[in-house]
């Protein structure tokens, strides 16, 4: 049959492949089971945000499950409001549909959630948001594991761990900035970084701060000297 030959065929994928595509399958099954058995009660919010909603609030829209596949709908009323199937969404959107089922179905204290570069196709700040997000996972009770390229989120991880310090203004600032939560602080001990090159893994230096990353900060620091000597060789043209 067809399902015996799709079936075969993943077979044949690396094993996380596999098994995404049987929880991709399982979705219809697993969305109707009790909450308490399914993990979102292990993970209910503290500050009244919900962490699939911060998925919605990132793309205008969420997903469901209906007819065997999966859909995005639009999260406008009337006019604009589409749904539509997750191949005909955007990049952006089908990148985080896993995450979406996953935070809202799946989701258990201390599960282990890998994701491999999460600022995959979102602009700059949807990388903001999901690096808040990963945050609110680990002071949920996940172990999160990413890789990353996205300066923006180690900024933002940075930005979160500064937080947690009880500096002068801190609550002025909550009151100024209420994208932040007191619940959106990191502890620098309950974060790790480490640096890939040559074979080995080199841990980074964490403080009250943040991450010390001195690959990103080194190209930064460059691209930051070139356009200065550019912006100001560009101001002693002479005036024609």
């Amino acid at each position: 049959t067809g399902f015996s030959l799709t079936d075969q065929i993943s077979s044949h994928y690396a094993q996380p492949i596999k098994d995404n595509i049987d929880y991709t399958r399982e979705l219809e099954f697993i969305q109707k089971q009790p909450l308490i058995r399914v993990g979102k009660i292990a993970l209910a919010n503290t500050d009244g945000r919900n962490l699939p909603d911060n998925i919605k609030e990132m793309l205008g829209g969420y997903f469901k499950y209906r007819d065997g596949g999966i859909r995005f709908v639009s999260k406008a009323r009337k006019n604009g409001k589409f749904d539509i199937p997750l191949h005909l969404a955007s990049s952006s959107a089908r990148g985080l549909s896993d995450l979406y089922f996953f935070l809202k179905h799946t989701a258990h204290k201390n599960h282990l959630l890998i994701i491999d570069e999460p600022e995959s196709h979102l602009n700059t700040a949807n990388q903001i948001e999901i690096a808040r997000l990963l945050a609110r996972c680990v002071n949920r009770g996940l172990k999160v594991l990413i890789t990353t390229h996205s300066d923006y989120l180690i900024k933002e991880f940075n930005n979160l761990i500064m937080l947690n310090n009880n500096f002068k203004g801190k609550a002025n600032f909550l009151k100024s900035n209420k994208q932040y939560s007191p619940n959106d602080c990191l502890k620098p001990e309950a974060v790790g970084a480490y640096i890939c090159e040559n074979g080995t893994l080199t841990p980074c230096r964490i403080d009250n701060k943040g991450m010390d990353i001195q690959s990103f900060d080194n190209t930064i620091d460059e691209i930051n000297r070139i356009s200065d000597e550019l912006d100001f060789l560009t101001d002693s043209l002479p005036v024609e």
